[in-house]
């Protein structure tokens, strides 16, 4: 999906954006809900992580969640864009699209990490 120049895609299996996520993952660690080693790979091998990328497909950020099916429920657990991809609303866009994949869903739900 393209929206003001920034596209939103779902990644799977071995995708050219996974080490992105993760590095941006780790660079944010602090912020962001805390994962054990290898959970990255496991969402981006489920297809749980949607990724924005401008014009000439660089990474600017990514969406990772988990589909609760029993509960029909999203949860997202990061929301991370680089710093130069902050305020042009391409948060807003990611959760756009995963409202618009997941609209058969019941709501979606925000998990943050308690502040220090």
């Amino acid at each position: 999906m393209k929206n003001n120049g920034v596209n939103i895609k779902a990644i799977k299996g071995k995708s050219e954006y996974a080490e992105q996520v993760k590095a941006l993952g780790k660079a944010n660690s602090s912020t962001l809900s805390l994962f054990p080693e290898g959970a990255f790979d496991d969402y981006i091998w489920k297809g749980n992580i949607l990724v924005a990328l401008d014009e000439n497909d660089n990474f600017l950020g990514y969406l990772l969640y988990t589909v609760k099916k029993k509960e029909r429920r999203i949860r997202i657990y990061h929301l991370c864009l680089k710093e130069e991809s902050k305020g042009k609303g391409i948060a807003r866009q990611l959760i756009e699209h995963l409202k618009t994949i997941t609209r058969d869903l019941i709501d979606i739900r925000l998990v943050c990490r308690q502040a220090d």
